[in-house]
């Protein structure tokens, strides 16, 4: 699997007039679209919601943004792609994914400023490998993005305003 970490496509609007097959704004979770495991509630450790909403055509070929309403410091964000149902990260990870995860984010003390690790991570049968790992910035209303196409992944983070790729 070839990952690529996109660094000099901010000019290029790609993913501008995108469709997404799915979409949802969770304001509260469907049990005909979720499978839920763990603990949903902030601040628990372990809980993950995952699509149940199969892919149009059956392939394991997918693309999967999330904006993040970060308020606060701390806590951890994923993305997953090719998800079993039980599929979590952290010191309760289980099943089978490809997860892109924003972990630890702290503000500034002016709270303007924030920093982030990100991870990209993928499980089979809950035995995690780490494929690649970077600190970069991080903001309220940011989008995390995560492709597979073609045996290739593809990572991003897109600030409200403007693309910036990682």
């Amino acid at each position: 699997m070839k990952i690529a970490i996109l660094l000099a496509l901010a000019a290029r609007p790609a993913w501008a007039g995108y469709q997404y097959y799915f979409t949802d704004s969770l304001q509260s979770a469907n049990p005909l679209a979720w499978t839920s495991t763990g603990q949903l509630s902030p601040g628990a450790n372990g809980g993950s919601l995952i699509s149940s909403v199969p892919i149009p055509g059956g392939g394991s070929e997918a693309e999967v943004a999330i904006t993040i309403a970060l308020k606060s410091s701390g806590g951890a964000y994923t993305a997953f792609l090719q998800a079993s149902p039980d599929a979590r990260t952290g010191s309760a990870s289980a099943g089978s994914y490809l997860a892109f995860e924003m972990q630890n984010p702290q503000f500034d003390s002016g709270n303007k400023n924030c920093a982030a690790n990100f991870l990209l991570m993928q499980s089979v049968a809950g035995k995690v490998r780490l494929l690649a790992a970077f600190s970069h910035s991080c903001r309220d209303g940011m989008l995390m993005r995560m492709a597979v196409h073609s045996g290739t992944v593809l990572i991003g983070r897109i600030r409200p305003t403007r693309w910036s790729f990682i």
